[in-house]
């Protein structure tokens, strides 16, 4: 299950749903304050936007050649 919602509680309670069903799930993750709870439920992966980009961003600088892996 994947949710790019910007609802903190929803991402939340489909992530508590997702946990007790044993679905693997990916959760946007708009407010950090909320990185806590969702690792605490197992969430499988957290999508936060910025920490994604610029990890997106260094990893073609990288295999264009502008910085070292």
């Amino acid at each position: 299950m994947v949710s790019s919602l910007k609802i903190e509680e929803i991402n939340d309670l489909l992530a508590y749903r997702a946990h007790c069903s044993g679905v693997p799930c990916a959760i946007n993750v708009t407010d950090l304050a909320t990185v806590d709870h969702l690792l605490e439920v197992n969430t499988t992966y957290l999508i936060v936007p910025k920490v994604d980009g610029v990890r997106a961003q260094q990893q073609e600088l990288e295999k264009r050649g502008f910085l070292a892996p």
